[in-house]
């Protein structure tokens, strides 16, 4: 599969851990995703490998992101952890490998050019970044020389996320939205609920095909086959013009539900 052709439809893998993960990624791949996302903080890499090698498919089948664990951005750590990172998923290369999260302490140039180095020695296709508000996604496109190709952000239909939309636009770098359906919170918005009756569909499949119908690629995950397989069907979904700008309106800029301790302090302000 041609690194740039990140399918907009993905599987999440976090939180499942262990065989868990293995059962889930394996049934997802059978289902017929083939954009999978996973990262050293998730602890499942090892897994997600184990279901890529049992689904049979071709490694070009499969669209893979992995993300760098701020704890490994220095220069001693990140090399190796990239691969430990490929030996646990048994890939020679993933297709994104991004920085999972802006990190106060350490220098961003220096980790922008050990990110970059990736490419050269061939253990990433592209490069991006998760979690980059407007003014550090700028700051890194600028240093990686424009080989910036993503941002994974939480995004969906509670939390109003345009200035990063629009600096992503701006800059060529497409958008990879997780935590897609709010944690389960958008089955109970009525907005959601009334587009979905519409169109015979339920509200977390309208919350997706929102996002994909903006090209922004969403990866939920689900333990259940019969969610999963939903929230794959989500991309046929066609919403109005009048049904899009109906779930805009509900974001909202505080609306945002992940902020981990320690991991969202704005990367650009403390240099």
């Amino acid at each position: 599969m041609p690194a740039n052709d990140m399918p907009l439809l993905g599987y999440g893998t976090f939180p499942l851990k262990g065989d868990e993960a293995k059962a889930c990624t394996l049934t997802a791949l059978e289902l017929g995703y083939r954009h999978l996302d996973t990262a050293q903080m998730y602890q499942n890499e090892a897994a997600v490998g184990q279901a890529m090698a049992e689904s049979g498919l071709a490694r070009g089948d499969i669209f893979l992101t992995t993300k760098v664990h701020p704890d490994n951005y220095g220069e001693s750590a990140f090399a190796p952890s990239v691969a430990r990172s490929l030996e646990a998923l048994g890939v020679d290369q993933v297709d994104l490998l991004l920085l999972h999260w802006p990190h106060p302490s350490l220098d961003m140039p220096d980790v922008v050019e050990r990110l970059a180095a990736t490419l050269d020695k061939g253990q990433a296709r592209t490069i991006g970044v998760s979690n980059f508000n407007p003014e550090d996604l700028a700051r890194v496109q600028d240093l990686a020389g424009g080989r910036i190709v993503c941002n994974q952000i939480e995004l969906h239909p509670f939390v109003d996320q345009r200035p990063t939309i629009e600096a992503a636009a701006t800059l060529g770098i497409r958008l990879t939205a997780y935590c897609p359906v709010a944690r389960g919170k958008v089955v109970d918005d009525p907005t959601l609920q009334a587009i979905g009756a519409a169109h015979d569909k339920t509200a977390a499949q309208i919350a997706i095909a929102w996002l994909v119908q903006q090209g922004i690629a969403a990866i939920p995950m689900s333990r259940s086959r019969e969610r999963a397989k939903a929230n794959l069907e989500a991309g046929d979904i066609k919403l109005s013009g009048d049904e899009m700008q109906r779930i805009d309106a509900i974001g909202r800029a505080d609306g945002k539900m992940i902020n981990p301790p320690g991991l969202t302090p704005i990367w650009g302000r403390a240099h």
